[in-house]
C-alpha cells in the first residue's frame, strides 16, 4: 500500500473515533462485585451466525388463538409470535437465566403467561439449569420472578383451568445431589408464596404432571430418582444407594393435599424416568410412559388410576429417557395419543399400537407437523389437531389443515475459533448439528429475512451422527457446514491453510476435511467407541473432546486419559502423556441407569482443556475433568503437576479452558467450572511463574447465582493485562489482569459464553454462547488502548486506529 493510501486508510477510521469519541456509561449487567467502568460507546456485540437452528425445550400456544405461540429455548430463553409462527421475538433477554424447561398460560387469562427455568431435558453435563419461576401478566410484555429458586430444573408448569392464582410446578431439581427444593408446589396466591405438596425423598423429583379439566382438584404426577455427577447419570437405582426407590406414578384428589402411591398393574422398581397424561375429554383414561428394564413402555387406567395394565412394549418410547419422554392425549379423543422421543409416534387405540410420522415428500402431499430428537408437545384443548412439538433443530406447528417448521437463532455453540484471512473466517460447532465456518463480515444469516425468528415449511435434513435426525434448511452459501466432526468437539482450520480444518466428535472421532475434495476423511487415533461404557475401554474420550494446533509446527494434539500427538497430517499417532486424570475407578464406570447411555457426556477422569503456549516452542498445558492442571516444556518429554499449588482449588471439577499468555512463557489463565458439584461460582486462576504460584482472579465477579460458574478466559494477543471471561449469562473483561471486571452487555443476550477467542490482526473478539450463537465486538482497538487509566465522562480522546486494508471493490 503507497503512503497517501495508508494514510487515507487510517484516516477513514479515524474519523468515526473524531465524532462523539468522548467516553460514556455502558449499560452494564448484573452483579454484586464488578466495577462500574467507562467503556467507549461505539463497542457493540452484533451476532454473525450461524444459521437459524437449535434446540426448543418446551412449548405453548394461546387455547383458540392461532396465532400466538410462545417459545422456550433450552439455553436462549422465551420467544413469542403473534403471526401465526411465522416470524419470533425474544421477550426474555432481561432475566438471568436462559435455560427454560416449561411454558404455560392460564386459561382463564391468556394475558397470564408462565416460564419456568433449567432445562429438564437432562442428558449433557453442559446443560443449563434455572433460578425458579417466572410470571408475565401482559403476555410476555415483563417478567417477575415469583419464587422457587432453588428447584434446579422446573419441567412442567400446570395452572387451575377456573382460577389463575392456583398454579403446579413441577420440579426435578439440579440433579447434582440430594435435596430438598424437588417435587411438585403449588400456589394460590399467583406465585407469591409456595408450598411444597409432593415430595418423595431427596434424591427423587417431578417429572411429569396433568390435571383434570373437568376436575382441576385432581392430578397425577410422575417422579424420577435421578442424580448426574461430570462422570456419570444415574438413573432409577445405582450402586451405594441405600433408600428407598423414588420413580413412581402419584395421583391427589383434593389439590395436593394428599397424594397416592399408584403401584396396582404398574410396573417394579427400579423404574427410570416417568411422564403421565389424563385424557381431557374422558378424565377416567390416563396413561404412563415409563421407563423401564424389561417390564414394558406405555401404561393406561380406565377407571381413574384405580388399576392399570401395560398396553405397549416397544422400546423405542422410553430409549434415552432423561432426553426425551413426553407424552399427551388429544382434548377430543382419548384413543389419540401423541409421544415424542428420538422420533414422533402417534396411536388412535389407546396406546395399544404407535406408529411413526414420517413426511410425506410427494408434490401435493399435505403437510405434517415432525420432528426429529423430540421432545416438548403442546395441544390446543379448543382447536383440534392444532399442536406443538419441539426438537433439537426448531419446532414444528400443526394448524389443524397444514404445518409449519420453525428455526431460531439459538444456536449451542461449544467453541469458536479464527483463521487468519481477509476477511478471517469464523470456525464452530453446533449442538444437535455439526461442524461448520462462514465469514466474519457476511450478514448475519437470515434464512427468509424473518428474523429473529424464522419459519418455514417442513423438510427434509440431518446431522449424520448416530442416526439422529434433524430437520434443518441448508446453510446460506456465507456458511459452509459438513467439514467433518459433529456438533461436539472442536473445528479448528490448519496452521497456514484454511482449506484443511480439524475436528472432533465424541465417540473418539478425529478428521481431517481438505476444501479441495470436500471430503472429511477420520484420522482418529483408536477406534471408535460409541456407545461403549469407559471402564471397558483402553482410551475413554469424552463427549466434547480436546483437540488443540500447535502455533509453531502445525502438530495436532487430541485428549483423552492421555494426549495424542501427530505430526504427519494423522497418518500416525503417537501418545505423549501419562494419564493425566485421578484415574479414580469410581468415576470410571457405566452411565445412564436404567438403560445404560455411553456415548462420551459423563466419562470420568479425562483431559477436557489442551492448550499450546503462542511463545514457548514445546510448551503445552493441559487439565482434567477431575481438576488436575499440568504442563510439559519438552512436547510432552516430562509433565508437570501444579495442581497443588492452586489456592482453593478442590478435588472436583471441570477445567474447561486453559488460556497460555501471548506475552510471557509462564503465564496462563486457567477456568474450572464446579456446576455439576452444586457450586455454581466463578474459578479462574492466573499464574506467571509456570504453575509455581496462583492468584484467584475471580473474587470480583458475581457469585451465588446458577448462572454465575465461569467458562471461558482469555488474554487479549494485542494489550498486556487485558482479560475476557465468559460466565453462564455474561461476558465481562478486566483492563487490569483480573482484578476487577466489568460486565459489558453491548447488545449480547445473556446466555452462557462458552469461548472466547480474539482475532489478532482485526482486533475483534468473537464468542461462542451455549444458546444464542456466535457474536463478534469488532475492533476492540479503543478498549485495549484506555488500559486501566480512569478518563472523565466529559473528556475528548483520540486512538490510534488499527490497521487498514484495501479490499478490491466489487461492482
Amino acid at each position: 500500500m503507497k503512503p497517501c493510501i495508508r494514510a487515507i486508510a487510517k484516516l477513514g477510521l479515524l474519523l468515526p473515533l473524531l465524532v462523539g469519541v468522548a467516553f460514556a456509561q455502558f449499560p452494564f449487567g448484573r452483579g454484586n462485585g464488578p466495577q462500574k467502568a467507562q467503556t467507549p460507546k461505539p463497542l457493540a456485540f452484533h451476532f454473525v451466525g450461524p444459521p437459524p437452528g437449535g434446540r426448543i425445550a418446551s412449548a405453548v400456544g394461546v387455547p383458540g388463538n392461532p396465532k400466538v405461540y410462545y417459545l422456550g429455548s433450552a439455553s436462549g430463553g422465551v420467544w413469542k409470535s403473534t403471526d401465526g409462527g411465522h416470524t419470533f421475538k425474544p421477550i426474555f433477554d432481561h432475566e438471568d437465566a436462559q435455560a427454560i424447561g416449561a411454558l404455560a398460560i392460564a386459561p382463564s387469562n391468556p394475558n397470564i403467561v408462565w416460564a419456568g427455568t433449567g432445562e429438564a431435558w437432562v442428558i449433557r453435563e453442559i446443560d443449563l439449569v434455572g433460578d425458579g419461576i417466572y410470571k408475565s401478566t401482559n403476555a410476555g410484555a415483563t417478567w417477575t420472578r415469583m419464587g422457587l429458586k432453588k428447584t434446579g430444573r422446573i419441567g412442567r408448569i400446570v395452572v387451575d383451568p377456573d382460577n389463575a392464582n392456583i398454579v403446579y410446578a413441577c420440579a426435578l431439581g439440579t440433579t447434582f445431589g440430594p435435596q430438598q427444593n424437588r417435587g411438585v408446589f403449588k400456589t394460590t396466591d399467583g406465585g407469591l408464596s409456595w408450598k411444597r405438596v409432593l415430595f418423595v425423598n431427596r434424591w427423587t423429583g417431578c417429572s411429569g404432571l396433568s390435571i383434570d379439566p373437568k376436575d382441576p382438584n385432581t392430578l397425577l404426577a410422575g417422579t424420577w430418582q435421578v442424580l448426574m455427577h461430570s462422570w456419570g447419570l444415574f438413573s432409577g437405582m445405582w450402586k451405594g444407594y441405600t433408600g428407598k426407590p423414588g420413580s413412581g406414578v402419584y395421583i391427589t384428589h383434593d389439590g395436593g393435599a394428599t397424594w397416592k402411591h399408584l403401584t396396582n398393574g404398574l410396573p417394579k422398581p427400579p423404574l427410570g424416568k416417568i411422564d403421565v397424561a389424563i385424557a381431557p375429554s374422558q378424565p377416567s383414561r390416563m396413561y404412563a410412559l415409563i421407563q423401564t428394564a424389561r417390564q414394558g413402555s406405555v401404561w393406561r387406567s380406565d377407571d381413574g388410576g384405580a388399576t392399570w395394565k401395560d398396553v405397549n412394549w416397544d422400546r423405542r418410547l422410553i430409549g434415552r429417557a432423561g432426553y426425551y419422554i413426553r407424552i399427551a392425549v388429544d382434548p377430543f379423543n382419548a384413543n389419540h395419543v401423541l409421544l415424542t422421543n428420538s422420533s414422533f409416534y402417534q396411536s388412535t387405540n389407546g396406546g395399544v399400537t404407535f406408529h411413526m410420522q414420517h413426511y410425506d415428500f410427494r408434490p401435493g402431499a399435505p403437510r405434517v407437523a415432525n420432528c426429529g430428537d423430540c421432545h416438548d408437545i403442546w395441544m390446543d384443548p379448543k382447536i383440534p389437531n392444532r399442536y406443538v412439538l419441539t426438537d433439537d433443530a426448531g419446532a414444528s406447528i400443526s394448524t389443524g389443515t397444514t404445518a409449519l417448521r420453525v428455526t431460531l437463532p439459538n444456536g449451542q455453540m461449544y467453541h469458536v475459533a479464527t483463521d487468519n484471512r481477509v476477511p478471517y473466517w469464523i470456525y464452530s460447532n453446533r449442538q444437535d448439528d455439526g461442524t461448520m465456518r462462514g465469514p466474519s463480515d457476511a450478514p448475519a444469516p437470515t434464512g427468509n429475512g424473518k428474523l429473529p425468528g424464522v419459519a418455514q415449511p417442513p423438510g427434509r435434513g440431518g446431522r449424520g451422527r448416530g442416526g439422529e435426525f434433524g430437520f434443518r434448511r441448508p446453510a446460506p452459501p456465507a456458511w459452509q457446514g459438513g467439514l467433518g466432526g459433529c456438533e461436539s468437539g472442536f473445528t479448528l482450520p490448519a496452521l497456514h491453510d484454511p482449506n484443511v480444518v480439524w475436528a472432533s466428535c465424541y465417540g473418539d472421532e478425529v478428521t481431517r476435511w481438505s476444501a479441495s475434495d470436500d471430503t472429511a476423511r477420520s484420522v482418529s487415533p483408536w477406534m471408535h467407541t460409541l456407545d461403549s461404557p469407559p471402564n471397558l475401554l483402553k482410551y475413554r474420550c469424552h463427549w466434547t473432546p480436546p483437540l488443540a494446533i500447535d502455533p509453531f509446527d502445525g502438530s495436532v494434539y487430541y485428549g483423552c486419559q492421555v494426549i495424542f500427538q501427530t505430526k504427519d497430517q494423522g497418518q500416525t499417532w503417537k501418545v505423549i502423556s501419562p494419564d493425566l486424570s485421578r484415574d479414580n475407578p469410581a468415576h470410571i464406570v457405566p452411565s445412564g441407569g436404567i438403560v445404560q447411555d455411553n456415548l462420551g457426556q459423563f466419562y470420568g477422569d479425562v483431559v477436557f482443556a489442551i492448550a499450546p503456549s503462542p511463545v514457548q516452542r514445546h510448551l503445552i498445558w493441559a487439565g482434567t475433568n477431575d481438576a488436575r492442571v499440568w504442563y510439559t516444556p519438552d512436547g510432552g518429554g516430562h509433565w508437570v503437576n501444579v495442581t497443588r499449588n492452586i489456592p482453593g482449588l478442590p478435588r472436583s471439577g471441570v477445567v474447561a479452558q486453559i488460556s497460555p499468555s501471548t506475552f510471557n512463557p509462564g503465564g496462563a489463565l486457567v477456568v474450572v467450572d464446579r456446576r455439576l458439584d452444586g457450586d455454581f461460582n466463578p474459578y479462574i486462576y492466573r499464574t506467571t511463574d509456570f504453575g509455581k504460584t496462583w492468584t484467584n482472579i475471580s473474587s470480583n465477579l458475581p457469585r451465588g447465582g446458577v448462572v454465575d460458574f465461569a467458562r471461558s478466559a482469555v488474554q487479549d494477543p494485542n494489550h498486556r493485562g487485558l482479560l475476557f471471561a465468559g460466565t453462564g449469562n455474561g461476558f465481562y473483561y478486566s483492563t487490569d489482569d483480573g482484578a476487577r471486571w466489568t460486565h459489558f452487555r453491548g447488545g449480547l443476550p445473556p446466555t452462557e459464553v462458552n469461548w472466547i477467542t480474539v482475532q489478532k490482526r482485526q482486533h475483534d473478539v468473537v464468542v461462542a454462547t451455549y444458546g444464542r450463537g456466535i457474536w463478534v465486538l469488532p475492533d476492540i482497538t479503543t478498549l485495549e488502548q484506555t488500559g486501566s487509566t480512569a478518563v472523565p465522562g466529559d473528556t475528548t480522546r483520540l486512538f490510534a486506529p488499527r490497521d487498514g486494508i484495501r479490499m478490491p471493490q466489487i461492482g
